[in-house]
């Protein structure tokens, strides 16, 4: 591939949606074995202690994914990369602060009851973590005042 097939071949592949991408790959998987190898080397991982027996004498390895959603920070992160302090997240919720000046000219109706969730992504200055004052507009990965260990989303256990 020259030069300007591959800078043209990346600009597609940012351009494109996620969708499109994983429908592409896993076609690429199906018609290419290399491919598929190489999918499965670049994402899974072999979890070798919970090797078990089939029925027909082989050996069954189960693998787990190498890049999880994290509970905590709600960020993708690498399970090889996973140390005591890779994750930096809030333990509390965002509330917004009235006294900001962003809120000066807004009428009351825009503020109604059920609309932060909108205004957080908007005007994310005028919120503060209940958990600590930090302003809702700093990095929670750089500002968090918890850190800890990425939690899997998928292995969310119950509260009861």
């Amino acid at each position: 591939m020259d030069r300007t097939q591959s800078d043209l071949l990346k600009a597609v592949i940012e351009s494109s949606t996620s969708d499109r991408l994983k429908r592409i790959l896993k076609d690429i998987c199906v018609r290419s074995g290399d491919a598929y190898k190489l999918a499965c080397s670049l994402l899974l991982l072999r979890e070798d202690v919970s090797r078990e027996e089939e029925a027909d004498g082989e050996i069954k390895e189960d693998a787990t994914t190498r890049y999880e959603m994290c509970e905590q920070c709600r960020k993708e992160y690498d399970v090889l990369a996973n140390g005591e302090k890779a994750c930096v997240w809030h333990e509390g919720e965002l509330e917004r602060d009235d006294e900001h000046d962003c809120w000066t000219d807004m009428d009351d109706y825009m503020l109604e009851e059920g609309s932060d969730a909108y205004w957080i992504k908007e005007q994310p200055e005028g919120f503060l973590w209940n958990c600590c004052d930090a302003k809702g507009d700093t990095d929670p990965q750089k500002s968090g005042c918890q850190t800890s260990r990425h939690e899997p989303l998928r292995n969310k256990k119950s509260r009861n």
